[in-house]
């Protein structure tokens, strides 16, 4: 199991070394070489260029064909997770549940991540407002634009302080004292993760 904070500022977020990733013979990831520390980190690319893979390796969903992947010290495919206790991603789609009322879904995942149902309600809506959806958190999810749902889901994929947040068009990295740079538009829900 993961520290439930990581105090070293010196350990990398994610160190690649010759990763390599491959599907029935092709090649969608070649020899890639790279260290994440902390602060912002951007993942840019063509499409095909394998920025989806390397993201599905990095939280664990599928294994490195060849090469070494650590993230957070660990192995995302063999420690997932433990791994994604302390991650955050955000998928480019979203499949949030339209007729939910953003501040209904947020409450029910802080509450399938053991938070009581009061504390879950009340850090569900300061999650909200702190992602900048507090006037919005009672309409449904399916009448948001893209960028509100995903200001909603933010909160979601961050139910335990997390060390790295990513979404496949806005990948961001953070340390556990800068968590409030870690979101789409630089701002994070400490609130429902626990640390304020």
């Amino acid at each position: 199991m993961l520290p439930d904070r990581d105090t070293s500022n010196d350990r990398p977020l994610v160190v690649a070394e010759h990763v390599a990733k491959s599907y029935r013979g092709h090649a969608a990831l070649v020899d890639t070489t790279f260290t994440i520390e902390s602060g912002v980190t951007g993942l840019l690319g063509a499409n095909g260029a394998g920025k989806t893979t390397l993201l599905g390796m990095i939280i664990g969903l599928h294994p490195v064909t060849s090469g070494t992947l650590r993230v957070l010290g660990h192995d995302p495919w063999s420690d997932g997770s433990a791994v994604r206790e302390r991650l955050g991603y955000a998928p480019e789609h979203h499949t949030l549940p339209p007729d939910v009322k953003a501040a209904d879904f947020v409450r029910h995942v802080a509450e399938l991540h053991g938070l009581p149902d009061d504390e879950a309600q009340t850090r569900a809506s300061d999650a909200l407002w702190l992602v900048g959806l507090g006037e919005e958190r009672f309409r449904p999810m399916g009448t948001m634009s893209t960028d509100s749902g995903r200001g909603s889901s933010w909160p979601r994929r961050s139910p335990t302080t997390p060390n790295w947040c990513s979404s496949t068009s806005r990948p961001m990295a953070s340390t556990p004292s800068s968590a409030t740079r870690c979101s789409t538009s630089s701002r994070a829900s400490p609130a429902i993760s626990g640390s304020t």
